[in-house]
């Protein structure tokens, strides 16, 4: 009805998960900033979410503690998952997730990846908000659509294409989002942040004729524009998972 006063609609959000292992505020702080300093626009104001289902066990006032040092870094908590330990969510103002969501896959660290990992936890970037399914069949994943975008696509903006694979004619502006369920071919200059696979397609891949992305993404899997190697600056690139990590390769 249109005297409605809202709408409900769906949405597609680049959150970012931590899973969990120990927790030291210490240590969880220093690893914290010192990632969040590789990429700080890309980390500022970012939605959170904190898995505890690798966690033993962990308090009440543990889990308040860690609402408090992301906020203080300058991440938004949204969330918690891991439902063992639900009782202890409770007792904090964020919500128990499903554990049914977005697959988000812990980046590997190597030299072509970037985690939130080494003493208390790992860190992957999740395409969440996009309900997750079962992995895609090879007959759906030939059957999808393509979309198309003629026009660049600018700073601020968010493109994605729902169980298809992306075409971007220009280019993706620093801080544009393109995502897409299948793969993404840019073929002007990316600047901004390209994910692919959001549903958790390890087959995705992104094409670009000009690399300069701020982030990278395949089905969970991400790395950061410092830890691409500088070869590949300007350049046309391929960028597909191997064993969890992503692996940027040279078109030509």
């Amino acid at each position: 009805m249109a005297d409605e006063c809202f709408a409900l609609k769906g949405s597609v959000v680049t959150t970012i998960i931590i899973e969990l292992h120990t927790f030291d505020p210490a240590d969880f702080v220093q690893l914290l900033q010192q990632k969040i300093g590789q990429a700080p626009s890309f980390f500022h104001q970012s939605p959170v979410i904190i898995d505890l289902s690798m966690v033993a066990d962990i308090s009440a006032d543990a889990l308040r503690q860690i609402i408090s040092l992301c906020e203080d870094s300058g991440l938004q908590p949204i969330g918690f998952k891991g439902e063992q330990h639900a009782a202890a969510v409770a007792e904090t103002p964020l919500a128990l997730l499903p554990d049914t969501g977005t697959r988000a896959k812990s980046v590997k660290p190597t030299p072509a990846a970037d985690t939130l990992s080494e003493c208390s936890g790992k860190s992957a970037a999740s395409e969440d908000s996009a309900p997750a399914e079962e992995e895609p069949s090879a007959v759906a994943v030939a059957s999808r659509p393509t979309k198309v975008i003629e026009q660049p696509v600018r700073s601020g903006q968010q493109v994605y294409a729902a169980d298809a694979n992306l075409v971007v004619l220009g280019n993706v502006s620093e801080g544009a989002e393109v995502l897409a369920d299948g793969d993404i071919h840019v073929y002007g200059a990316l600047r901004g942040r390209a994910l692919a696979g959001v549903r958790g397609d390890v087959t995705a891949r992104i094409f670009c004729q000009q690399l300069n992305a701020e982030l990278l993404s395949i089905a969970g899997n991400f790395i950061l524009s410092d830890s691409i190697d500088p070869s590949h600056n300007k350049s046309a690139v391929q960028v597909a998972l191997s064993e969890q990590s992503l692996q940027v390769k040279s078109l030509y």
